[in-house]
Order: structure tokens, then C-alpha cells, then sequence
């Protein structure tokens, strides 16, 4: 990772002193009809039930557009540094790409020359953690060639996929979807539930992304499979298309697609193995996990129908309906009809989850833990606290509405999610709540010595660069540890009132700058 922290200049100056589920943060998108996309002509080629694609050829019989194409060895491709990355975007890693899913070529709606879908011809002059805004908004797709399904029954179309999308309106914007056409690409239909951005608005900050991996956290391949039974006795072709919406948070890596399949296999039956939490009340987000789950499924607890999307072949979230405290069952029914429950194994109850409400300070070092409070409500005791994922140190409820802890030494760079988790398994995510910043520590930085003849300390240092922010941090003089004194600014002085109390001991001042 290149660092973009460094110091600007280290002060000694001579003391004579002891020293569930939110509301879309900007209009909706109005619903568009899928454009109207006829297939290249002359048909070049017809594949036939079973059909797979690795990409390892090229994509030769794709049609593509926009930032859709084959990238070979991806994880050579990097989200641009330091522009986007760490300026715009907080990226949980060094901003590559993953390596392929299989061999060494992919599927990506992304662009080589920014490592993003921000476009090339972004604003260099933006605001730092923007999270990337371009000059407007973009959509592009890739559609397969033509599949023959005359001859085949249960057909199911399967692929690898990757992705890292804004975190601030997840399920509206920077939508991946998956269609089908039956007529040349004249009209296209939603395969499933026609796409596969996650149900939670988790309204993250600007700069941090929502990935298959979660929120703020490196993408992981997950598996998916469509039913494409709609079509069977004729010909379809398949559609990825991805699309920006609007020209907001567009720093992030995109989406890959690898592995590629479309078998005529037996229908399979689904099967919930686990739900977290267990237990819940009305408007709760659960995940569900299970094998077999099919895009498109509907999830029910007991007779309700919930609100729900699939994740992955392996998890769903759904949202609790409004039901009567009681245990239930919970059912999933994919869309040919084949059924999967597990009994008495979801309890609906009128208690709520904790909730993060503010957390501060907001930012620590790596490697170098620090005490943080959080308030908010219903923290019981018994909490499990985690950053990153990670546990945290030190950890202190003192009530209901407050804590403390310490950051994990371990958490890698980037914005990282605080999640607190009561005993009854019901939990709060507050995503990119805390941001770990590079940091070389010094204990004995270069000095200047200055003389001092007033109680209050003023200091004043030069601007390294527009849009730079600065720390100002003073040290103990019995233990020689540096403190912060004040948080990021862009000011270029501080005044550090009433430092002189009585003639013993020094007080070392640092300035630190971080560079845009």
C-alpha cells in the first residue's frame, strides 16, 4: 500500500510546565423498463444445453458495452492510486482486483485506466472521501450468444461472481442485473429476482464500499444459480448489465463474473440449516443459510411472506414482517415450486437490537490500538463488540447507552464496520464507523526548539498542499507518549491554553500532516 500520511514538520518547544433498515439517502430512481438490446447479427453461434463459459477464449461470442469486457489476470489491476484510492474511496485492501475465479481471465464491468467504473473522464477536483463521482452516470452490459433450450427441462443457469458497489444506497443504485431474452434481445425479463445488490440500505459512509464480502470488507466469489425454465422449447439469450443510475459514489471496483454455466440438472431441493440472529421483530434484517437457494426464492415465517432476496446459492437475508410473539418455522420456496423448512426455529419477540448511535473518535492508526466510546441504546451486558470483525480490547459496557474499547491491533487499512451483538443473538452494524489510517510511529521526532514566555502555546506551521489536514499530537512528560490533541483539521494553528503550571517539566509537540 503506498502511504499517503507523512510528517510535515515536529515541534519542540522548551515548557515550563508539569504538564435494520433505512430510508435511501437521495431520491429514488424512477423504474426504468430494461432497454430494448437486439443480439449481434448475423447469429455467429448457437450453444446448446450443457454450456459453460470460463472466459479463458476470450468472450469471442459475447456482445458487450460500456466497461463490460474480458480482463485477463485481474488481480494486476488496481483501483487508481492515490486518486481514487485512498482519496476518494477507502478500499479494506491494496485496491487490486480478486485473481479470477478459475484460470486467469474474467467477466468485469469495470475500466482498465481508473481500476473503477468512475470513468475515465472523472473531476480530479473533488472533495476527499467522495467516493468517487463522475461526470455522469453509466450502464453497459455483456449478452451471451444464443443458448438452444428446445430440448431441455430444469434448465438452470449458474456463474461465480465478485463485486464492490457503493455502500451508500445499495439496493437502488449501482444495480447488477440478470436478464433473459426469447427474441432477439427485442424485449428482456428479469431472470429471478433480476438482479443481486442486497436487500439492507446500510447507508455507509460516501467513501466505502459494499462488497460480496459485506460492508467495508474485501469481496469474496459467491456462487449463484437462476432457474431459466421460463424459456425452455426455445432459444434465449442471457444479459449481465450493470448500471450506475447516476453519477455518485462510483470509485469502486465493479463487477466480475467467472465460470459460467447453464445445465439441464434434476431440480434440487432447498434446506435452511441457520438462521442469524434467531430471533427477532418487525423490520429486523436476518440472514438465512442453507444450500440450493435459487434467485428469485420466496421466504416465509410461518404464513407470512417476507421481504427477502437472494445472496448467494448459500444465503438470503429476508426482513421480519409484523407478526404475534411466538416461535415459528421458517420456509423457502424456489421458484419451481420445490420447498425447503426448518421448524420452531425462528422466535418473533418485541425486543429490539442494540444501536449504534455515535461513535468517537471516528479514525485510529493501524497497528496502534486506541480507546473509542460508543453510545446508542440497549447495550446489555454480556455484548460481544467487533471492528472489522475482529474483537475488540479493553471492553467496557457502563450502561445500557454506553461503552468503551480499545481498536484491534490487526485491523487492516480502510473503513471497518463496529458490530455489537447481544446475547439473544439480535445485533446492530454500524458500517464504516471507524477508519484505520497508515502510520509510521515516531517516539523522538526532529526537533525545534522554542522559547516560551506565555501560559498559552501557540502553534502555527506552513500548508504542505491544498486540501491537506492536519493532527496535532503533545506528549506526556512522564512517560514520554504522545496524545492527540486535536482531530483532523485543515487549520494551520493551535493554541494549546493554560500548558505552563509550574517549571518542571518539557512538552514536545507533532504535527502531522495528511496529504490529499
Amino acid at each position: 500500500m503506498k502511504k499517503t500520511m507523512w510528517f510535515v514538520t515536529a515541534l519542540m518547544i522548551v515548557l515550563i510546565s508539569t504538564s435494520g433498515y433505512a430510508e435511501p439517502s437521495r431520491p429514488l430512481p424512477k423504474y426504468r423498463t430494461p432497454p430494448s438490446t437486439p443480439v449481434r447479427t448475423p447469429l455467429s453461434t448457437i450453444v446448446t444445453v450443457p454450456w459453460s463459459d470460463n472466459f479463458e477464449t476470450g468472450g469471442s461470442d459475447w456482445t458487450t458495452s460500456g466497461f463490460f469486457h474480458v480482463v485477463t489476470d485481474p488481480q494486476t489491476r488496481e483501483v487508481l492510486n492515490p486518486r481514487i484510492n485512498p482519496f476518494m474511496v477507502s478500499l479494506p485492501d491494496e485496491g487490486f482486483l480478486p485473481i479470477a475465479h478459475s484460470g486467469n481471465h474474467a467477466l468485469w464491468y469495470g475500466e482498465e485506466a481508473t481500476g473503477s467504473f468512475i470513468g475515465a473522464d472523472f473531476d480530479t477536483i473533488q472533495n476527499s472521501h467522495s467516493g468517487g463521482t463522475s461526470a455522469a452516470a453509466n450502464t453497459g452490459w455483456a449478452i451471451s450468444p444464443e443458448i438452444d433450450l428446445t430440448n431441455t427441462l430444469n434448465v438452470t443457469l449458474t456463474f461465480w461472481t465478485w463485486w464492490e458497489i457503493e455502500g451508500v444506497d445499495v439496493p437502488w443504485f449501482d444495480v447488477m442485473h440478470v436478464e433473459a431474452s426469447a427474441d432477439g434481445g427485442l424485449t428482456w425479463l428479469q431472470v429471478g429476482s433480476g438482479q443481486l445488490n442486497p436487500l439492507d440500505d446500510v447507508n455507509a459512509a460516501d467513501h466505502v464500499g459494499y462488497s460480496s464480502g459485506g460492508v467495508g470488507e474485501p469481496g469474496v466469489w459467491v456462487h449463484h444459480a437462476f432457474l431459466l425454465d421460463q424459456f425452455v422449447g426455445g432459444s434465449c439469450w442471457l444479459r449481465f448489465r450493470f448500471d450506475t443510475v447516476d453519477q455518485l459514489f462510483n470509485g469502486f471496483r465493479g463487477w466480475l463474473i467467472d465460470d459460467i454455466t447453464v445445465t439441464g440438472d434434476p431440480a434440487v431441493i432447498p434446506d435452511i440449516s441457520q438462521l442469524e440472529p434467531n430471533s427477532g421483530d418487525r423490520d429486523n434484517l436476518i440472514h438465512v443459510h442453507g444450500t440450493n437457494f435459487r434467485s428469485g426464492a420466496q421466504f416465509f415465517i410461518d404464513d407470512q411472506e417476507c421481504v427477502s432476496v437472494v445472496l448467494a446459492e448459500d444465503l438470503a437475508q429476508i426482513i421480519v414482517p409484523n407478526m404475534s410473539r411466538g416461535i415459528y418455522g421458517v420456509t423457502v420456496i424456489n421458484p419451481d415450486g420445490l420447498s425447503g423448512s426448518c421448524n420452531f426455529c425462528f422466535t418473533v419477540d418485541n425486543v429490539q437490537p442494540p444501536e449504534i448511535q455515535i461513535v468517537t473518535p471516528t479514525w485510529a492508526y493501524i497497528g496502534i490500538p486506541r480507546t473509542i466510546t460508543i453510545l446508542g441504546e440497549r447495550f446489555n451486558p454480556g455484548a460481544v463488540v467487533t471492528m472489522g470483525g475482529l474483537p475488540v480490547g479493553n471492553l467496557n459496557i457502563i450502561n445500557d447507552q454506553s461503552l468503551t474499547c480499545t481498536t484491534p491491533v490487526n485491523l487492516g487499512l480502510g473503513a471497518r464496520p463496529i458490530r455489537i451483538q447481544n446475547l439473544d443473538g439480535l445485533f446492530d452494524l454500524c458500517s464504516g464507523c471507524m477508519e484505520i489510517r497508515p502510520w509510521t510511529f515516531v517516539t523522538s521526532p526532529d526537533s525545534l526548539v522554542i522559547g516560551v514566555d506565555a501560559p498559552h502555546i501557540a502553534l502555527n506551521w506552513t500548508p504542505t498542499a491544498p486540501g491537506s489536514q492536519y493532527g496535532v499530537f503533545r506528549n506526556d512528560p512522564i512517560t514520554g507518549e504522545f496524545a492527540e490533541l486535536a482531530g483532523v483539521t485543515t487549520d494551520t494553528t493551535f493554541v494549546d491554553s493554560f500548558a505552563i503550571n509550574s517549571p518542571e517539566a518539557m512538552r514536545f509537540y507533532v504535527v502531522r500532516t495528511f496529504a490529499p
